[in-house]
């Protein structure tokens, strides 16, 4: 019996050397399974869906999950979304909002929304400010004007004189990205985030309005790595 086994080792053995057996005539070649489904890799057989940062095999073009990089499938579709153009855009998430007398003014996306809430129970849309360069979010009022938190947009300065058109009147750009605002007399205080390759940091800026056209920092106080400013709030000359 110990013999036969010791044949039997030999035999897998020497066949485990010799490599993959050739597929006998009229026999099709199946390929295998991705050895890196998570990764989107593949063997030469079918493509991957590409899922983590999208980035496909060499079969089709990946959906284009994550940062949207897709295969190299069908170049000339990638080549011509380089070159597509925004023509409009409407909706968007409602992550900030601010009421003063019978308005409530709502980030809608890269939008500021002014809406009419003198009927509780029939909110009417009386006008959205043009395309921001980010997501709004956050909103802080004072009078006639609306100091908007637009993430890596910073600061914009936005008038709502005329609630069906507001427009922006100035903006500051920050050096990281803006997550929440606080308005009080004529400074406007900003939570900062500024990404780094190891780490997140902190900041709040003290920026002065008293000209909206063109706001202007004042100061700045920096809360270290690993700590990033996400809300301020304001009392008096304390900000917290």
């Amino acid at each position: 019996m110990g013999a036969k086994r010791l044949v039997i080792c030999f035999l897998v053995g020497w066949l485990l050397l010799q490599g993959p057996v050739a597929p006998s005539a009229g026999q099709a070649l199946t390929p295998g399974p991705s050895p890196n489904p998570g990764r989107g890799e593949q063997d030469e057989g079918l493509p991957s869906p590409g899922i983590g940062r999208g980035v496909g095999g060499e079969g089709l073009p990946s959906p284009g999950i994550g940062r949207g990089v897709g295969g190299e499938g069908l170049p000339h579709l990638q080549a011509d979304a380089r070159n597509v153009e925004l023509v409009g855009q409407i909706g968007g998430t409602c992550q900030a909002v601010a009421v003063q007398g019978r308005y409530a003014y709502i980030g809608l996306g890269p939008r500021l929304a002014v809406v009419d809430i003198s009927n509780p129970a029939q909110p009417a849309l009386v006008g959205q400010s043009a395309m921001l360069p980010d997501v709004v979010l956050d909103v802080a009022v004072s009078g006639t004007l609306v100091y908007v938190a637009d993430r890596d947009g910073g600061l914009r300065v936005i008038d709502a004189s005329d609630p069906a058109h507001p427009r922006e009147l100035g903006a500051y750009n920050t050096p990281g990205f803006t997550q929440s605002i606080a308005a009080s007399g004529a400074f406007v205080y900003l939570a900062e985030i500024q990404e780094e390759p190891t780490a997140e940091m902190g900041f709040l800026e003290v920026i002065d309005v008293s000209d909206p056209a063109h706001p202007r920092a004042l100061g700045q106080f920096f809360s270290g790595h690993y700590v990033p400013i996400v809300d301020v709030a304001v009392a008096g000359t304390r900000a917290y």
